[in-house]
């Protein structure tokens, strides 16, 4: 005769086996997805942050030409959690152009605007925005 407590005993272990592989594989899933959108926000942080730092770079520029037209732009400093650094190329006398740049964790945001004078007062007139690696 058969003992009914040892049969359901195997079908109950093969249950739990697969219970278990299933909850094992989800997890797998689960912490992949994860380490995805962990790297996507680390990414998102670094974008905003750099752009941030070239937006301070170039309102610092702009704020200088607007109380000096002469001035050279912003010296490469620390700035928040980067540096960041501003040129102005006088080659055409009608239209200045800033080069400014944020900087953070190796890599660098840069606008380049194209000016013109309103008055007093410099006025964007173009604007370019490029992401590279520092070292490029």
């Amino acid at each position: 005769m058969v003992n009914p407590r040892r049969a359901d005993g195997g079908s109950a272990l093969v249950v739990a086996i697969a219970a278990l592989a299933i909850a094992a594989i989800m997890i797998a899933v689960t912490a992949g997805l994860l380490r995805a959108r962990s790297v996507g926000i680390r990414l998102v942080d670094r974008d905003v942050r750099t752009m941030a730092l070239a937006d301070a770079a170039m309102a610092e520029a702009l704020a200088r030409l607007a109380a000096d037209r002469e001035a050279e732009g912003v010296p490469e400093r620390p700035f928040g959690h980067g540096t960041i650094r501003a040129v102005v190329d006088r080659s055409d006398r009608d239209r200045p152009k800033i080069e400014a740049v944020g900087s953070a964790g190796g890599w660098e945001v840069v606008l380049s605007a194209e000016l013109r004078w309103t008055g007093t007062r410099p006025e964007v007139v173009r604007w370019d925005r490029q992401v590279r690696a520092i070292g490029d």
